[in-house]
């Protein structure tokens, strides 16, 4: 893992972690609009074009998170030097800042507290021996919920939504025809932001992978600043694209393509859990998800993979719905 400390232009070296106070500052309510309660480097929409930003989420003292801006240009004579994260923090010291909170300690030899569900053991000098937690061993994701952002996204035969429901009763054909009068509405939306700018533009993956633009910035400035993105941007009144809509790119395609892939998968999720393949922890199917949304791994053809899974049980094992991230 790596930090960043700010170096001084006259080569003094001070350590300081870049969500220390004085590198961030309050997001204008302009840029509040804009990241919403997204973290991490991000693209902001703008009226006047796009700009990079640096998102940090800071604890308040009830709890709860606000958004701020990473801005080294603060302190003009500052710039950041990426070190590993040993340079800047004790091991016990990561440990509580990672955990938002002081985490208890015993001694070697003392037993914590029936209480904890963290701890950090401790030799006798205070050097950390080892950090004990009691969650899962077996990980997939940090936080889950029944439905959550997908409350009732199953439709039965009987035309009621649920979360969680027979397979066998599940309306695929009803499904079917929503997801495609969905799609050509959202393709409706795209055709009147695109107006008579070009349908081309070099997608994303194409720069990511084209090496002779040296910087993520870079790739992503000549993204943005492509005529059709800003078009389709600036007609985009009703913010379907950026962050939490779709992706410009999924529009590189005809009608007739995006209708079939959108409504190729009723019901289909973003990845799938077996828990009838006597594996302690269930068989994982599908792409794998890492932090802030971004894909680990992207599985190939997962419309008709996740379709044929659905479809190759027995009609009365239940589907669940689980809103789940890291």
């Amino acid at each position: 893992m790596k930090n960043s400390k700010p170096i001084l232009d006259d080569g003094e070296e001070r350590y300081a972690f870049l969500d220390d106070p004085r590198f961030v500052r309050d997001a204008t309510d302009l840029e509040l609009d804009a990241i919403k309660n997204n973290k991490g480097d991000i693209f902001a929409d703008f009226p006047n074009g796009g700009e990079h930003l640096s998102v940090v989420q800071v604890k308040n003292d009830d709890g709860t998170y606000s958004s701020r801006i990473r801005d080294l240009g603060m302190f003009i004579q500052w710039h950041q030097k990426d070190v590993p994260c040993t340079e800047v923090f004790e091991l016990q010291q990561f440990i509580n800042w990672y955990n938002e909170e002081v985490t208890p300690t015993v001694l070697t030899g003392e037993k914590p507290d029936e209480s904890w569900t963290e701890w950090i053991e401790l030799d006798a000098d205070g050097k950390v021996v080892d950090y004990f937690t009691t969650t899962n061993p077996n990980p997939k994701y940090d936080w889950y919920e029944i439905g959550g952002r997908w409350k009732n996204m199953l439709l039965r035969l009987d035309g009621r939504n649920v979360n969680s429901c027979p397979i066998g009763e599940l309306d695929f054909e009803s499904e079917i025809n929503r997801l495609k009068t969905e799609a050509n509405r959202v393709y409706d939306y795209f055709e009147k932001c695109i107006g008579d700018a070009s349908r081309t533009w070099r997608p994303l993956s194409e720069l990511w992978a084209d090496e002779s633009i040296e910087t993520v910035n870079e790739k992503r400035d000549i993204y943005h600043n492509q005529d059709s993105i800003k078009t389709i941007r600036a007609n985009d009144t009703d913010k379907f694209y950026g962050l939490s809509g779709y992706d410009f790119d999924e529009f590189l395609v005809s009608r007739e393509e995006f209708v079939a892939k959108k409504s190729a998968n009723p019901f289909g999720t973003y990845c799938f859990l077996d828990a009838t393949s006597g594996d302690e922890i269930g068989d994982w199917t599908g792409s794998e998800c890492g932090m802030f949304g971004q894909d680990i791994r992207k599985e190939e053809d997962w419309e008709n993979k996740n379709q044929a899974l659905l479809k190759s049980f027995p009609s009365d094992y239940i589907i669940t719905i689980v809103d789940c991230h890291i």
